[in-house]
């Protein structure tokens, strides 16, 4: 029973093994499912918007008045006489302060965001930008990321919602004149171009890149930008080159049951019984006359002694020994024999 019972269990502990192995198996994480290189050159701002571009106009308040100037828009198709960086003249995205009012507490931030990307370390956001604003009337441009997919949330008025990472700012001051490298002003007299380099992503993810057109006091700031031939991709000259994403699975655990043989105890046991039977019959005879006394004396000793002797001895066997030593207790019969009378 014992052994029945030993070997079933091991059978159960490989099945269990052999089950976990099975289903705890290394899982190769999938890959982001999203494209690794963009271009655009905004020649259809309708064909970008169909392509997954989307628009945001988060201001506070939002201009409602006119549909002309409350969104990102194809270039000059508000009233801007600003030729594009390359292609047709209107071949850009443009955006104006009235997405917003003209008040001192209004807030300009209206969005134009890419369509989903695998964002990594180290790839490359480029593009073309310049503004109408030289004079008077500073503009200012935020660019931005979300990792959180293809989410649009960029909340309102100041704040950026899933778009918190800040790649870099284009007069981030609002300051008046024209400046190349966006420091102290914004390019308005010709194009220029920014490149950024994406940092702080853990490991590739799908998000989105935002441009944010962003006025504080519209009384006094802000007047019109464009976009032209945007580039996400591995290098600064935006080719059309993907960097390969690879993903290393890491293996799980994987449970190893492994059988240990468990020692069995063999019980030996030894029986050596000692017997002693005695009959001593005396029979004495008296002539003085007087009867004879027939005194019988029957004095049985059995003394069996049964020692059983345990001697465990521990072997590594799933299989018990058991041998069993009994020597036969022999019977003893006492016979009662007549005493004759003299006659």
């Amino acid at each position: 029973m014992a052994t029945r019972f030993r070997a079933s269990l091991l059978g159960i502990l490989l099945l269990a093994g052999i089950g976990l192995q099975g289903l705890v198996q290394p899982q190769t994480p999938s890959a982001p499912t999203a494209p690794t290189v963009l271009n655009e050159n905004f020649d259809s701002f309708a064909g970008a918007l169909a392509d997954g571009w989307f628009i945001v106009n988060a201001s506070e308040p939002i201009n409602s008045d006119t549909t002309d100037h409350d969104r990102w828009k194809q270039g000059r198709s508000n009233g801007y006489n600003m030729n594009a960086h390359s292609g047709a003249n209107n071949s850009f995205a443009g955006s104006s302060w009235q997405a917003s009012n003209i008040n001192g507490n209004a807030i300009v931030s209206n969005w134009l965001l890419t369509p989903p990307l695998v964002l990594e370390n180290g790839k490359t956001v480029s593009f073309w930008t310049r503004s109408l604003g030289c004079i008077s009337d500073p503009d200012r441009l935020d660019i931005r990321y979300s990792l959180a997919g293809t989410s649009t949330n960029v909340a309102s008025g100041n704040n950026t919602g899933n778009f918190s990472n800040l790649i870099g700012q284009i007069n981030p001051n609002q300051e008046t004149g024209h400046d190349p490298d966006g420091s102290n002003g914004y390019p308005c007299d010709d194009w220029a171009q920014f490149t950024y380099t994406i940092s702080g992503v853990s490991q590739p993810t799908v998000g989105r890149i935002g441009f944010r057109h962003y006025i504080v006091d519209t009384s006094d700031n802000g007047q019109y930008i464009g976009i032209d031939d945007f580039s996400y991709s591995g290098n600064v000259s935006g080719g059309d080159t993907p960097t390969p994403i690879t993903n290393t699975p890491t293996p799980s655990n994987t449970a190893t049951i492994t059988p240990t043989p468990t020692n069995t105890t063999t019980a030996t046991v030894t029986n050596t019984p000692t017997n002693t039977a005695t009959n001593t019959p005396t029979n004495t005879r008296t002539p003085t006359g007087t009867p004879p006394t027939n005194t019988p004396t029957h004095t049985p000793t059995i003394t069996p002694t049964n020692t059983p002797t345990n001697t465990p001895t521990r072997t590594p066997t799933n299989t018990p020994t058991h041998t069993p030593s009994v020597t036969p207790i022999p019977v003893f019969k006492v016979f009662m024999a007549p005493i004759q009378k003299d006659a």
